[in-house]
C-alpha cells in the first residue's frame, strides 16, 4: 500500500482540535479514585463524560484531515474491519465491552468473541502476530462487531486503531485479495504520541494495563474478569 504524508494533519485547525482533545484526557487522568474502580463497579461517570470529549475532539481532527483529501469510505464498506484490531489500550477496551454488553444479544457477541480470541491465539502461536494479522485479512475474518449491513455495532466507542483508517482509493482495494490492493492509498491518521501515552497511563490506573493489546483477546479477557451486568 502506498503511503503518503497528509499537511492538513499539522493545520492549526486539526492541531486545536487534538489539543482539546488533549485537555479531555488530562482532566482524565486526573481524575481521583480510578485505582480499582473497574473490578469495584465505581467507574466514576466523569471518566466517560471525559472520554466523550476526546472522542468529540478527535472526531473533528478526523473530519478536518479526511476532508483535505477526498477519503473515498463509504457506509458498510468495511474491508478495513475483517481483521483484529491491535495496538488497543486498556481503556479502550473497557469502552468497547461497556457498549457491546449493551445489546441484547450480548451473549452471541460475547460467543463470537470468545471463538475469535481462541482462533486468534491460536495463529499466533503457530506463526506470530504479523503472520497472524495477514492471515486474518488475507481470509476475510469478520469482526464480531460487524452487524448484517456491515456496520459496527459499537461504533460511537470503537478504538482509535478502528478510527483512524482511511482510503483514498476504491474502498474495495482495501481488500488485501484485490488484485489492485498493492495501489491502495490507505493513510492512517492517527492522534500525537502523547495522547497514546495518556490513554495508556489511565488504563494503568484503572489496572487494565496488562490486557492483551488485541480487540478480540482483549475484550474477552476483560469479559471474563468482570461479573455480568457490570458497566
Amino acid at each position: 500500500m502506498r503511503k503518503m504524508d497528509v499537511l492538513a494533519k499539522r493545520s492549526p485547525q486539526a492541531v486545536a482540535a487534538l489539543d482539546e482533545g488533549l485537555a479531555a484526557l488530562q482532566d482524565v487522568l486526573r481524575l481521583p479514585g480510578l485505582e480499582g474502580a473497574v473490578d469495584s463497579g465505581s467507574v466514576p461517570p466523569e471518566l466517560y463524560a471525559g472520554i466523550d470529549r476526546w472522542w468529540r475532539a478527535y472526531a473533528r481532527y478526523l473530519a478536518i484531515v479526511s476532508s483535505s483529501v477526498n477519503t473515498r469510505c463509504t457506509l458498510g464498506c468495511a474491508a478495513c474491519c475483517h481483521q483484529n484490531p491491535r495496538g488497543l489500550s486498556g481503556l479502550e477496551t473497557l469502552l468497547v465491552l461497556r457498549a457491546a454488553r449493551r445489546h441484547e444479544d450480548w451473549p452471541a457477541l460475547q460467543a463470537a468473541f470468545q471463538k475469535e480470541a481462541k482462533a486468534w491465539r491460536v495463529r499466533v502461536e503457530a506463526s506470530g502476530e504479523a503472520v497472524a494479522m495477514a492471515g486474518t485479512k488475507r481470509d476475510s475474518v469478520r469482526c464480531p462487531l460487524l452487524d448484517e449491513s456491515n456496520r459496527c455495532r459499537v461504533y460511537e466507542d470503537r478504538p482509535v486503531a478502528c478510527r483512524m483508517f482511511y482510503a483514498l482509493t476504491d474502498p474495495e482495494w482495501c481488500d488485501v485479495n484485490h488484485p489492485q490492493h498493492g495501489q491502495a492509498a490507505n493513510p492512517h491518521f492517527e492522534p500525537a504520541p502523547v495522547l497514546r501515552q495518556i490513554l495508556l497511563a489511565v488504563s494503568e490506573r484503572l489496572g487494565l494495563d496488562a490486557l492483551p493489546r488485541d480487540l478480540w483477546s482483549a475484550v474477552s479477557e476483560l469479559d471474563e474478569r468482570l461479573p455480568s451486568g457490570r458497566l
